[in-house]
């Protein structure tokens, strides 16, 4: 979900830059007969793009928070405990990394043409918030994995909820854990998000919610 979420804002900052250089730069756009400067409907154009990006990160910013309300509530969860402390560092990182594009593109649009405010306002906010998700990981012990009586439920940079209906093979290969589903889905989850200290735990809390009798456990997990 967060891959996804990043392609596309992404492309849509690419996008609004290239309109933002346009602009900026007044540069000839010969099919429709005008410059940057007189492009009509640009303020729209980049209202537009504002609103399109803050919704698509906006929501995705949402279901964080309110993955980490979810996911502290111990009492509701069979077993739960923080992510592994490589996962935890990893998630951070890359939380600041995504905060930091947010507001490097922000400015440098925003140093092209007055018009891109709109978009500044918008990325300037989605960085900020990366920011302060990754300080409140830092500092507590949010960034969790739990495991209900009917899912896995991993929160730290992203929230992923693997449902036990349908589940018919856990296993492990490489740094991930597969959960294989019938009709050929296939979820992960990162085999580091379990701690190394709680694994056995977590394979005994996990299997104490399956049917064994439907669900494989590969001899990979076992071994986890």
């Amino acid at each position: 979900m967060n891959k996804f979420v990043n392609s596309v804002l992404l492309f849509l900052c690419l996008i609004t830059f290239f309109m933002t250089v346009v602009v900026g730069r007044d540069l000839p756009i010969s099919f429709l007969k005008t410059t940057g400067q007189y492009l009509p409907y640009k303020e729209v154009f980049f209202i537009g793009a504002a609103l399109t990006i803050f919704t698509i990160g906006g929501r995705r910013s949402v279901q964080r928070w309110m993955g980490l309300f979810m996911i502290k509530n111990v009492a509701r969860y069979q077993w739960n405990e923080p992510v592994g402390k490589e996962r935890k560092s990893r998630a951070i990182f890359y939380l600041i990394l995504e905060g930091f594009v947010h507001l490097v593109l922000a400015f440098m649009m925003m140093s092209f043409t007055k018009y891109a405010f709109p978009v500044f306002i918008a990325l300037t906010l989605l960085g900020i918030d990366h920011f302060i998700y990754a300080l409140v990981g830092k500092i507590k012990n949010v960034f969790r994995i739990g495991i209900t009586k009917t899912a896995v439920v991993l929160v730290d940079r992203d929230v992923r909820v693997l449902y036990f209906s349908g589940l018919r093979k856990v296993s492990v290969f490489q740094k991930e854990i597969f959960f294989d589903y019938i009709k050929d889905l296939t979820l992960e989850i990162p085999s580091d998000a379990v701690d190394a200290q709680h694994r056995n735990e977590f394979k005994t809390a996990l299997e104490n919610q399956l049917d064994l009798s439907r669900v494989y456990i590969d001899e990979s997990f076992k071994k986890y």
